[in-house]
Parts: C-alpha cells; structure tokens; sequence
C-alpha cells in the first residue's frame, strides 16, 4: 500500500465497504466531499473496556473540519459534561435515547444511568426522526435470545436505522468505529453506501458476515419515530437493577464466533 491509497478491504459488496485499520490510518484516504453521513458508536472513556478507556475527541474534531455533512455520534450519560468542554464545536441538537431496558450497570450514588445522548451537527430537514427522546428498546442481551453477534454496547438496529436516514439519496455513511457492524447492515438494507472502519479483527469478522447474510431491503417511509400521532413515551417503566438483575460484563468474542460458526 503506498502512502496515499487505501488498503484492501477486508470485506466488500455492492453497499458495504470494511477496513480492518485504526480510523486514523483511513480518514485522511478517503476524500473530503465522499461521505453524506457520519454516523457512529465511538468509545466513551468510561473504563469498562480495555478498548473504552477514551473519548477519541479527535476523530470528531477531524470528521467536522473534513466532511460537510450530518454528523451523529453517540455519548454517555455520565460523561456528558466532559464531553461539551471537549467538543471543538457545539453540537446543533442533542437526542436523548432513554431505552426500555433494565439491564443498565453503569451507576452513580446507587443511581442507574440508563440513557445516552446523541450529539448531532449539521443537520438539514429531510430525515424522519420526529423526537428530540427516542424509546427504542435495546435488543435483547439474555443468553436464550441475545443476537449471536454479541458486543457489550452494541445498538439496536431500529435506533441505527432512523438515524440513517440523515444520510439522504443513495448517500455514503462513515462509521469510523464499526464495532459488530449495525451501522453498515442498517445502510444496506436503506439502500445506503457504508464504509466502515474496524481495529478489532474479531470484529470485522462478525460485521462481514451480518452484512454478507441475504439482507432484505427497507424502505426509508417505513422507518418512522412513533406511530401516528402517539406521543414519545417520556418515562417509560423501569425496574431497578438487582443482584438477579445484573448483565454479564463480557463474552469472549472467539467464543461468539466459535458457537455461530458451528451453526
């Protein structure tokens, strides 16, 4: 690979495009006016993960000053105040996502957080999300019905969904931190381009074959905020984190691969 080309994908169709790199490597390849949506999970610097340990503020501060388009990336709660001090630029919007999920571990003075916010810039009228707190439950972590790509902050697929159509036409998507792939499944099945950035190579395994599974397509009118005229559900029921209650912190990811790859 020469100083100036990008290197091979590890994984390639008609709409996804995955590099198995650091982001960092990728984003100065890849030319400025080529993406209509950055869109992405990034690390949270809480500490809970190897890989968590911080906010790549960097990333966000190069993908602002290079691509003129949305920008949608996800936060915690309890690191938000931390977040606005870093922020090179205000975001425009912040989402609130209060899912309906009781599996929340992240807890301060006996206190669960259990929303994220998501910062968004450069946003324009032509997308469906209707609320400003978006409900969309988490899919399911129990061993008897957790999805088989299993990643400890993985989204569902109908919250990666709506956020997508900010991304307008047959418009390219960036997810510099692809994780198990959900943005880039959510792309093609929106008939969008995605190219997404992956360092774990587990990882990269995991998205290539969700996105290579026969993927039926999605109409953008089809994905919708709410129903009619329902309002969104403000303070959706909770219960409170137990001690029967609690999510295992990790499941190795060879072993994810090593059960899916017997199926």
């Amino acid at each position: 690979m020469s100083n100036n080309s990008l290197p091979k994908p590890y994984y390639q169709d008609d709409s996804v495009t995955i590099y198995h790199a650091d982001c960092r490597d990728i984003l100065p390849l890849l030319p400025d006016k080529s993406i209509d949506l950055v869109l992405t999970d990034p690390p949270y610097g809480l500490g809970n993960q190897e890989w968590d340990k911080q906010m790549p503020y960097g990333i966000l501060t190069y993908c602002l000053e290079h691509y003129d388009c949305p920008i949608v990336w996800f936060g915690s709660a309890p690191k938000l105040p931390a977040d606005i001090r870093q922020f090179t630029v205000a975001p425009e919007r912040v989402l609130v996502w209060c899912p309906r999920f009781t599996q929340s571990h992240t807890m301060r003075n006996k206190i669960a957080y259990r929303w994220h916010p998501i910062y968004l810039w450069r946003l324009h009228n032509n997308h469906n999300i209707r609320w400003d707190i978006i409900d969309i439950p988490t899919e399911s972590w129990l061993p008897a019905t957790r999805n088989w790509w299993y990643h400890p902050a993985s989204k569902p697929s109908e919250l990666i969904s709506l956020l997508a159509t900010l991304a307008t036409g047959n418009g390219v998507i960036l997810d510099p931190f692809l994780g198990s792939g959900t943005t880039a499944y959510c792309a093609k099945k929106l008939n969008r381009k995605c190219i997404g950035i992956e360092i774990s190579e587990d990882y990269c395994r995991i998205a290539a074959r969700r996105c290579s599974q026969a993927v039926l397509p999605l109409e953008v009118e089809q994905v919708q905020q709410g129903q009619g005229d329902s309002q969104p559900l403000m303070f959706p029921i909770m219960t409170p984190p137990t001690k029967g209650n609690k999510v295992r912190d990790k499941m190795s990811v060879n072993k994810v691969i090593k059960e899916t790859n017997g199926e």
